[in-house]
């Protein structure tokens, strides 16, 4: 038997459905000193010769998934699962500026896709780690068709992590997005994903006017108006929307940036990179919420484990008896 704490190469080596999961238990009233319980992980990664006839697509997925890509999530305090590239490149350095504590934690980052975020949901529940995913709302008509997302136009939404983990199947996208903060909770997992933007589009506008965004990219964009406004120099995805910012309307704008997220969504988050210092990016508040929520969590579950149980009745007699 081996006992690692931090070797993600055993873990590939060894086949998942070998492995044994000690799950820390904090200390609590009930629980004085902390424990750790051992999950058999056979139940999300059978063996060999079960696979065949006994096996999900879904238990093969995870598993081959996670051969090809992250083994540091046995390791971790945290998870946060991505939709793409950018959100992946883009993502730390929003913690590293904005989240201190949250840097300070061991946070693995999956990039998993919208259609397959669900299927890890076992494994995510066995791991009972806390766990961020961060989704697109892929806004659409009732029979399917790609939408720009606006309230009040009859709009539906396509995201299979949505629907099929948080159980968001019979809502209209305006319901989604006016959904509570404790409704997108789900025991120790939170799902984050586009809601409105109060945008000034011009120096004279009063008001803020509320905007959707279909994905990150928009999001990013529509959140760092004025900072996108000057990327002139820039090319690719991040140049048009640039290019959309000079529309005379922020209708105009947003349909503009909707029809540029046809481009390539990686070289966006690298081409942002190069023009510009991370640190002068403002997060998107559907990813902020997220990481706030993230943050509180591990926090929360640090001073957990260094509980001290209050004194009795008897132990301060003792003492105040011995003084």
């Amino acid at each position: 038997m081996v006992i690692s704490t931090h070797s993600s190469s055993v873990a590939y080596e060894a086949g998942f459905e070998t492995l044994r999961y000690f799950k820390r238990s904090p200390a609590s009233e009930d629980q004085p000193i902390p424990q750790a319980e051992v999950v058999n992980l056979s139940t999300v990664f059978p063996s060999q010769t079960k696979r065949d006839s006994n096996v999900s697509a879904t238990h093969k997925f995870v598993s081959r998934y996670l051969k090809s890509t992250h083994c540091d999530l046995f390791f971790a305090n945290g998870i946060i699962l991505v939709e793409g590239a950018a959100e992946r490149m883009l993502l730390p350095h929003f913690i590293a500026h904005n989240h201190k504590n949250l840097q300070r934690s061991y946070i693995s980052i999956l990039e998993i896709g919208g259609a397959h975020a669900q299927r890890l949901k076992p494994l995510i529940e066995l791991l009972d780690l806390p766990t961020l995913v961060i989704t697109d709302t892929d806004a659409c008509s009732f029979s399917g068709t790609k939408k720009r997302p606006k309230r009040g136009a009859s709009l539906g939404f396509g995201s299979d992590t949505l629907k099929s983990w948080f159980g968001f199947n019979g809502l209209t996208l305006d319901e989604l997005l006016d959904l509570p903060p404790e409704r997108k909770i789900r025991d120790n997992v939170r799902v984050s994903f586009q809601c409105g933007i109060p945008a000034k589009f011009t120096p004279q506008t009063r008001t803020p006017k509320e905007v959707i965004p279909y994905t990150f990219e928009d999001a990013v964009a529509l959140t760092n108006l004025e900072l996108f406004k000057t990327l002139s120099e820039s090319s690719g995805m991040v140049k048009k929307m640039h290019l959309a910012t000079k529309m005379r309307t922020l209708d105009a704008c947003c349909n503009a940036m909707y029809k540029a997220l046809d481009g390539e969504k990686a070289k966006m988050a690298l081409d942002l990179l190069f023009d510009v210092e991370p640190a002068k990016l403002l997060v998107p508040e559907y990813i902020k919420e997220g990481l706030d929520w993230l943050e509180s969590e591990l926090d929360t579950k640090s001073l957990e484990y260094t509980w001290v149980p209050k004194p009795s009745a008897s132990d301060v007699i003792t003492e105040f008896t011995n003084e």
